[in-house]
C-alpha cells in the first residue's frame, strides 16, 4: 500500500504498519501480520484492492473516513483522506485514540465504538443524504 511521502512507517512483505505500537499484544500481532495479505490473495491483489492504489475519480463528492489513530491502518487512513482531498473530494475524518480496528462493529462492548457509529449516521444524514436531494 502506498503511503504519504515522509511518513514514519515499517514496511513487511505483508503490510505496510502504522508508526504507532500495534494495538494487541506483540505476540499476538507477530503471528497474524504475516497472515494479513494471505487473506487477501497475496501481496500484489491486496495493493491492487487498495484504494490507494487506485484512482479516486467517480467517488462520491462527500466522504467519511472514521479510524482509530491506533491501530495498524493508521497511516492507511491518513493517506487515503489526503489522496480523497487532493482530488477534491470534501472529506470529514472522525480519529478517535486508542481503539482497535473496526471498533464501530464493537458499539454494544464499547462507547466510543457507539460513538463512531453515531457519528457516521449523522454524516450520512445530515452531508450525504442532503447532497443527493439537491
Amino acid at each position: 500500500v502506498a503511503h504519504a511521502p515522509g511518513s514514519t512507517t515499517r514496511s513487511s512483505p505483508a503490510l505496510v504498519l502504522s508508526s504507532n505500537p500495534p494495538p494487541i499484544p506483540s505476540p499476538v500481532y507477530e503471528f497474524i501480520q504475516p497472515k494479513m495479505a494471505t487473506a487477501c490473495g497475496g501481496e500484489d491483489r491486496r495493493k491492487e484492492m487498495s484504494p490507494l492504489s487506485n484512482s479516486m475519480a467517480g467517488l462520491c463528492k462527500r466522504f467519511m473516513v472514521s479510524y482509530s489513530g491506533h491501530e495498524v491502518c493508521t497511516d492507511e487512513c491518513r493517506s487515503l483522506i489526503s489522496k480523497l482531498r487532493a482530488a477534491g473530494v470534501d472529506v470529514a475524518c472522525d480519529e478517535m485514540p486508542h481503539l482497535p480496528h473496526v471498533h464501530h462493529l464493537l458499539a454494544s462492548l464499547l462507547p466510543e465504538g457507539r460513538k463512531a457509529q453515531d457519528a457516521l449516521v449523522e454524516y450520512a444524514r445530515t452531508r450525504v443524504f442532503e447532497l443527493s436531494v439537491q
